[in-house]
């Protein structure tokens, strides 16, 4: 019966707590890899100093403005990365995806009327909704009253009124026509029966057109 030294024995329990500890690294990084959606595996790769511990990085799309990734894979331990599978393709970074740009499209400019503001022509991006310009709000227009219509509505105590039409909308302006008033059309005259001794009687007439 072959007796194994004492140091033999402390070497084989360092070896074998350094294999569980090796496990326990390497079921981390599994649950790592599979909560990062990535695809783990373990290759066969050594440059000498270690063996590549290698996942998936997934490609990152670009955006209208924001620039995208291709896919990698990165070494967990060292933190190289490379264009395959394989650790064989070392790259320095990433290679870029250039920024779609914005899809401009146009929103149409908006007349401003007597009633309500309109705005100027915008643009932008069907895709991600990003205004790229701006419209730009313009204000009510005024009425523009022009060819004034006599109303002949004068009487002996008011005077008359004329009114226009906006030639831009349905909106109406009535003045009053100054110094306007009609005058009083008197009729027949009537005694009042009103004479005395010391003075004359008075008579009346009603005008024709007001009371």
């Amino acid at each position: 019966m072959k007796i194994k030294s004492p140091s033999h024995i402390i070497w084989e329990g360092r070896k074998k707590k350094g294999d569980i500890m090796n496990k326990v690294i390497f079921l981390l990084l599994v649950i790592l890899v599979l909560a990062s959606s990535a695809t783990l595996a373990v290759l066969k790769v050594n440059d000498g100093s270690h063996r590549h511990t290698i996942a998936e990085v997934k490609e990152v799309a670009p955006t209208c403005d924001e620039p995208g990734t291709k896919g990698y894979y990165s070494c967990f331990g060292c933190e190289k990365i490379f264009a395959d599978k394989n650790g064989k393709q070392e790259i320095e970074a990433p290679e870029a995806i250039p920024a779609l740009g914005h899809t401009e499209v146009i929103d149409d400019a908006i007349e401003a009327t007597c009633s309500s503001t309109g705005k100027t022509e915008g643009k932008h991006c069907s895709v991600c909704g990003t205004v790229t310009v701006e419209q730009q709000l313009i204000e009510k227009l005024n009425h523009a009253f022009n060819n004034y219509v006599l109303n002949n509505d004068a009487t002996c105590l008011k005077n008359g009124t004329k009114t226009s039409k906006c030639d831009n909308c349905d909106a109406t302006d009535t003045i009053e026509i100054a110094e306007s008033k009609a005058e009083h059309v008197f009729g027949e005259y009537h005694s009042n029966n009103d004479a005395t001794c010391e003075a004359d009687g008075t008579k009346t007439a009603k005008c024709d057109r007001c009371d």
